[in-house]
């Protein structure tokens, strides 16, 4: 495990921030599973909690040693019980409002905050409650690759209590903050059908508008910017939502006004 902790850790430090999820992906961790016979308040995991503490307090020096121990956090969350799984999320939870100098101008430090949202998306229930929680943290709003993640985590980890909060994050001024939310929404395909029809609706309503505004006026560079961010996670979602396709937005809105009170399949 020593290895496979060592060679994420500097996947995670050499790729960051596009490479943290496809790093994680390495760790293998099972489906979750009843924990009523899972050994719990395990000292390896309060060992692990404290390292993770320790390499924290360096301000910065430690990072990557830090990032390694949330790869350690996954290996062992499927081993462990309730009570472990809740501290291993608090603690990822927490490391998010560390406070780091830029690495350069316009360069904000996010290892740790990337690594610890990505671990959150693949902890289930426990780790996307605590990513709903922290969608809003004041340390992130300068760390916007960080707050990415940590929107694509309540997602990852198919957390329903957070679908309302994605749909507010529709609205959000940030178009990237927007294409999070909208991709994020594309896990909840399995929810009940008046949901995923709530949660497509407010899709198809959020990119609708940009979409006319660059059609009646082509010189907007700004929305045909932002149609250019959203468009995609929009449409792969509404896709994951209904197990359907349209070929343009325009054919989608009017799908949306044939069925929308139809009887959809299960996606």
């Amino acid at each position: 495990m020593q290895k496979l902790c060592t060679a994420l850790c500097f996947l995670l430090v050499a790729a960051a921030p596009l490479g943290v999820r496809s790093a994680f992906a390495a760790v293998p961790v099972a489906p979750l599973q009843s924990t009523d016979e899972v050994p719990d308040k395990r000292p390896e995991v309060k060992a692990l909690i404290e390292e993770f503490g320790d390499a924290l307090k360096a301000r910065g020096e430690k990072d990557a040693e830090a990032v390694e121990v949330i790869a350690k956090f996954l290996t062992e969350f499927e081993a462990s019980g309730p009570k472990d799984r809740e501290s291993m999320a608090k603690a990822l939870g927490d490391s998010l409002g560390e406070k780091r100098k830029d690495l350069a101008q316009d360069q904000p430090d996010e290892r740790v905050a990337l690594a610890a949202a990505a671990a959150l998306g693949r902890m289930g229930e426990v780790g996307g409650k605590v990513a709903q929680k922290n969608l809003d943290h004041k340390n992130l709003k300068e760390k916007p690759k960080a707050r990415r993640e940590l929107i694509l985590a309540v997602g990852a980890a198919k957390y329903e209590p957070g679908i309302k909060d994605l749909m507010d994050l529709l609205k959000n001024y940030d178009a990237a903050i927007q294409a999070a939310a909208a991709e994020s929404l594309g896990h909840f395909a399995g929810v009940e059908q008046k949901m995923r029809k709530q949660i497509f609706k407010e899709l198809l309503e959020t990119i609708m508008p940009v979409k006319n505004t660059v059609d009646s006026d082509t010189t907007d560079q700004e929305a045909r910017k932002r149609l250019d961010t959203i468009s995609t996670p929009i449409i792969g979602s509404m896709k994951a939502l209904t197990n359907h396709d349209e070929p343009d937005l325009q054919a989608w809105q009017r799908w949306w006004n044939h069925n929308k009170n139809e009887d959809w399949k299960d996606a």
